[in-house]
């Protein structure tokens, strides 16, 4: 098997080089609406905080949370995840376009590499980053600008994201888990010609919607004297360390779906080629 064939690494650096110069207005503009949308939401973050402790004069000391924090980068990168994964293969959305794409002088994999390597693994950092250098900026204008007196905002590093307070092995299951996130977002950004992003909403509403209303039957047909209406009662069990039963199936699935996933991509691609 000729390995170039599929992988050649001067031909992807020549293909990361044209795909950046080509989407390099577009992914400028994100980027600076990005940073725009972060910096306004940091401000109304640290407004709204409600946290506080009673002072000897009986004023408040506002204070806010890192676990604040961390929680709204964790929301609001899964939102812009969603809106960046499932836009990947822009050429696709027009005829024209899709051929020039196609008629590229990459292989397959290549091609669906780049996708992966910009839209995954270096806009994943990028967003912790920009959100962390925003949130400075933010704590340093809401503080001149004075809008909550006494406000202690904490001062942590880039990476202070990752120090939440929870096992590693759960820690990996939800990096593994947002893999599959994504992945999810890939095939479908390969799959839908047009309106990509609006389809892979509707998808995903419909396939939530499915299990919902098939765990109700479920329930209904084992537990029908304990259900009413469109309640579902899940039964679980205890295993070791206190993981219950269903939370296993939920990391099952959330672990090992980009194994199937991540290929389909490929071969959905591999289809277009052809």
């Amino acid at each position: 098997m000729n390995l170039q064939q599929y992988f050649d690494f001067n031909r992807f650096y020549k293909l990361l080089k044209f795909d950046l110069s080509f989407n390099s207005k577009k992914y400028l503009t994100f980027l600076g609406v990005l940073i725009i949308v972060l910096f306004i939401l940091d401000l109304i973050l640290l407004d709204s905080t409600s946290n506080y402790r009673i002072l000897e004069n009986n004023n408040r000391a506002y204070f806010y949370r890192k676990s604040d924090y961390q929680v709204s980068l964790f929301i609001t990168f899964l939102i812009a995840l969603f809106l960046v994964v499932s836009s990947s293969f822009p050429a696709f959305r027009k005829k024209e376009s899709t051929s020039n794409f196609l008629l590229l002088p990459a292989s397959t994999f290549e091609k669906f590499l780049i996708q992966f390597f910009i839209r995954i693994l270096i806009f994943s950092p990028l967003f912790i980053l920009i959100f962390w250098v925003d949130f400075k900026l933010a704590s340093i204008i809401y503080n001149l600008l004075d809008f909550k007196k006494d406000i202690l905002i904490p001062d942590f590093t880039v990476w202070d994201v990752f120090s939440y307070k929870m096992k590693l092995s759960d820690k990996v299951v939800i990096l593994l888990s947002i893999l599959s996130f994504a992945s999810y977002l890939l095939v479908n950004a390969v799959h839908f010609k047009k309106n990509a992003v609006l389809k892979t909403i509707v998808v995903f509403g419909i396939f939530a919607f499915t299990v919902f209303l098939l765990n109700v039957i479920l329930s209904h047909l084992f537990l029908p004297n304990e259900v009413n209406g469109f309640d579902v009662k899940i039964f679980h069990r205890y295993l070791e360390n206190g993981l219950r039963s269903d939370q296993f199936c939920v990391y099952v699935i959330g672990l090992f779906s980009s194994l199937f996933l991540l290929p389909l991509t490929y071969f959905k691609l591999k289809e277009k080629q052809v």
